[in-house]
């Protein structure tokens, strides 16, 4: 994977940041595969995560949390994105899969707070990402989705104006505007491309402040026929 996000840097210019999700740290189920087969494999501990993924964040990132693999990163002059880790892997092994716990410890909420007042000193907007949701989007799809502390790290947000939230665990395109506070946020959750419809969002922020959100859809079928691509799969997709 960091050899593909490699290629997407050096092939389009397109900056990359990451941040880990539930089956990406210590996970018991991980596997390779032999051709039709798969085979039990090792894998990879918090230290390597950001060893792997080095050049895609941490080796950029301005502040990091001592207790998370969480970052703090410029996507510009003006624009900071918050990287959260909000992963509770250290159980894994003990329980013989990924766990369902998801939240953001004591000590990174106090960073988080560091990283805010200093965004706010410069004038920066700051923009936070993370791979579990803030608030329910589902009915059926809530509990190792959501923060389990999801209602205190809403309240912090909302008292450090941190208005918009990406995150992508559920798979599923949907925005929830949380309001009742001193501000208006927005939590959004972004779809796989691992799933139909093969969604991404499309996040644009104008010199003015005002940020807007949008879904595309990869055509795959489009970029087979420019690229003279003769798989059917691709093709037909």
């Amino acid at each position: 994977m960091a050899q593909k996000l490699g290629y997407l840097e050096q092939a389009s210019g397109t900056r990359v940041f990451v941040v880990p999700g539930n089956h990406d740290i210590l996970n018991p189920w991980a596997r390779r595969f032999e051709g039709k087969l798969q085979q039990p494999e090792d894998s990879i501990t918090r230290d390597d995560f950001k060893k792997i993924y080095r050049e895609f964040g941490y080796a950029e990132a301005i502040s990091e949390d001592s207790s998370s693999l969480s970052y703090l990163a410029a996507a510009s002059e003006d624009v900071w994105l918050l990287m959260l880790d909000t992963n509770e892997y250290r159980l894994n092994r003990a329980l013989g899969r990924p766990g369902s716990r998801d939240l953001l410890a004591h000590g990174t909420l106090e960073w988080i707070t560091q990283c805010s007042t200093r965004a706010t000193e410069r004038g920066v907007q700051v923009i936070t990402v993370m791979h579990h949701s803030l608030v329910d989007h589902s009915e059926l799809l809530h509990r190792g989705y959501t923060l389990d502390n999801g209602d205190a790290v809403k309240d912090l947000f909302d008292s450090l104006g941190l208005t918009i939230i990406l995150s992508g665990h559920l798979h599923i395109q949907d925005i929830k505007k949380i309001g009742g506070g001193s501000t208006t946020m927005y939590d959004i959750a972004t779809s796989a491309l691992s799933v139909y419809p093969e969604q991404y969002g499309v996040l644009k922020r104008y010199r003015s402040g005002v940020v807007d959100y949008s879904t595309a859809r990869a055509d795959v079928e489009r970029w087979a026929r420019e690229a003279g691509a003769r798989q059917k799969s691709l093709r037909t997709f």
